[in-house]
């Protein structure tokens, strides 16, 4: 976490009102390998994290929810579902078109069409590394990537999608919006799933992991969007300057695509990073957090960075909110999440809650987090 990052944080907090605040942490919660890390556990051992354990610790035991293996959302998209009440469907997420709706907030307003009509949807397109080897191609993540070199890439790129009826929007430095009619109902599985794993299985399409499309209606668009996909491949492989170093752009990936609920209408964008590692939405009577500042030293093993970013996280976030009303968090992780939700109780409940903390013992930060 740079510095700019942590001043962004800080600033998150004129706009953190007294209503009730749900806290959602991307990659925050281990999965069983990472967690039998013995330098991680060490490390997570040395460090108190009083912010976050302060928090937890008044709302008792919490509630995990799981994420199958083969689901196209990752846990992240059930838990935002979950803290908005609203159904989540398998690969629908509609990030991409709340995105569009936050980031070009003065355009013309989304439509809510019916299944028969042939209104455009939207989606996220990825820039990625995808690794040959061994006769598999697994998705990486990009090391970095300048918002100067993708504003061209996409310019670049934008007759050739053009020319399959899709239209490209700046998002974020290494994504961008996508809006076609291709995207309507048509399942896309989370960068969040596919990282580090093999490509063939999440295609565009599938409505599971390694499982095939089962809606004949999807079978244009599918076919479409996949040779898009190859297209963009070959022009970034005649392009040598995108090849020179590894991890470089050498495909997209498409995803979050997917219609909002109309109860997400009440949804508004209160305040984002320049490249979204943190998001407050405000709906009628609550608010919500999204922390992603955890998320790519996960993808790269850096346990360091992750414990780094970690402690800032409890700093800047947990410990100026141990008295905020009412909270849930939210920790998410890669085969699920888990909730607390801690509301101001009366001075006996708190003196109870204490006191059953000290009797079955305080929670090691290995556990909370795992």
């Amino acid at each position: 976490m740079n510095i700019a990052q942590k001043s962004s944080i800080s600033n998150l907090f004129e706009k953190i009102s007294n209503d009730k605040l749900a806290i959602l942490i991307d990659h925050a919660l281990l999965s069983p390998e990472s967690a039998q890390n013995k330098h991680l556990q060490s490390s997570l051992q040395a460090i108190e994290l009083k912010g976050m354990k302060g928090i937890l610790q008044k709302a008792g035991s919490a509630a995990f929810h799981p994420c199958e293996e083969t689901s196209l959302s990752s846990s992240f998209d059930l838990a935002f579902s979950y803290v908005m009440d609203a159904p989540a469907l398998e690969g629908l997420t509609a990030r991409g078109e709340l995105g569009y709706k936050f980031t070009y907030p003065d355009s013309r307003p989304l439509t809510r069409y019916h299944a028969e009509d042939d209104a455009h949807a939207y989606a996220v397109v990825h820039l990625c590394h995808w690794r040959v080897g061994g006769g598999r191609v697994v998705l990486n993540d990009l090391y970095d990537i300048d918002l100067q070199t993708s504003d061209a890439l996409r310019e670049k790129l934008g007759p050739l999608f053009q020319g399959e009826g899709v239209e490209l929007f700046p998002f974020k430095k290494d994504a961008w919006l996508a809006r076609s009619k291709h995207f309507k109902n048509l399942p896309s599985a989370s960068l969040n799933k596919v990282m580090n794993d093999v490509v063939l299985p999440w295609l565009i399409g599938v409505s599971k992991k390694d499982t095939a499309n089962t809606q004949p209606s999807l079978e244009s668009s599918i076919h479409t969007l996949r040779r898009l996909q190859s297209e963009v491949q070959m022009f970034l492989y005649d392009q040598p300057d995108q090849l020179s170093t590894q991890n470089k752009v050498n495909s997209i990936w498409f995803s979050d695509t997917g219609v909002a609920p109309a109860s997400w209408d009440s949804l508004e964008l209160v305040t984002a990073s320049e490249n979204h590692e943190h998001e407050l939405f405000k709906t009628k009577d609550a608010q919500i957090l999204c922390l992603h500042e955890l998320t790519k030293p996960m993808r790269h093993h850096d346990f360091n960075a992750w414990l780094e970013d970690l402690r800032n996280m409890d700093q800047l976030i947990f410990q100026p909110l141990l008295k905020h009303p009412q909270l849930q968090v939210v920790l998410c992780g890669q085969h699920g999440f888990k909730t607390w939700s801690i509301q101001h109780k009366s001075w006996l409940n708190q003196s109870l809650n204490t006191l059953k903390n000290q009797i079955r013992g305080i929670q090691s930060t290995l556990e909370l987090l795992s």
